[in-house]
């Protein structure tokens, strides 16, 4: 199935309450995963935005 739609599937029983139709093994799954996920996503971002910011200050030192 394909993620998205489990995703929105998944948050229609949530809200309407029906937690015995949930796939509760593979939503746990998911729930544990989205730390790991979000601090590499976090990590690889901050570390784009140092390299640039890097490059910004060494073309400012050249300038003056």
């Amino acid at each position: 199935m394909d993620f998205h739609l489990w995703l929105e599937q998944t948050a229609i029983l949530l809200k309407e309450r029906k937690l015995d139709q949930l796939d509760i093994e593979n939503l746990l799954e998911e729930i544990e995963a989205i730390s790991p996920r979000e601090k590499d996503t976090l990590e690889s971002n901050l570390t784009r935005v140092l390299h640039i910011n890097q490059k910004k200050v060494k073309g400012l030192r050249i300038k003056t």
